[in-house]
């Protein structure tokens, strides 16, 4: 088992202050399989991280992870860049 720390830059947006914004984090085992629809995880506003909790983990697993910003509003951005984390102290 382990968790993973995501970190990313502060969104910016033309109405709702980057204090404001909150994050939604995707997460899958397989490259290109998020589902937008629902988020995994969630941030509370002006928090640009997140350590996920406990995940089983293998040699050979692969997470990959998505962060899109959401504003006041509840409009979420378009983000489709995946970024894989694998725990390499195995």
């Amino acid at each position: 088992m382990s968790s993973f720390r995501l970190v990313w830059p502060p969104a910016r947006d033309n109405v709702t202050p980057s204090s404001r914004i909150a994050y939604d984090i995707y997460q899958t085992t397989s490259p290109g399989t998020e589902r937008f629809s629902r988020a995994t995880y969630s941030t509370r506003r002006g928090v640009t991280s997140f350590v996920t909790p406990q995940l089983p983990s293998s040699e050979t697993e692969t997470y990959y992870f998505v962060v899109r910003a959401r504003d006041t509003a509840g409009k979420r951005d378009r983000n489709r860049r995946e970024q894989p984390g694998r725990n390499l102290c195995l």
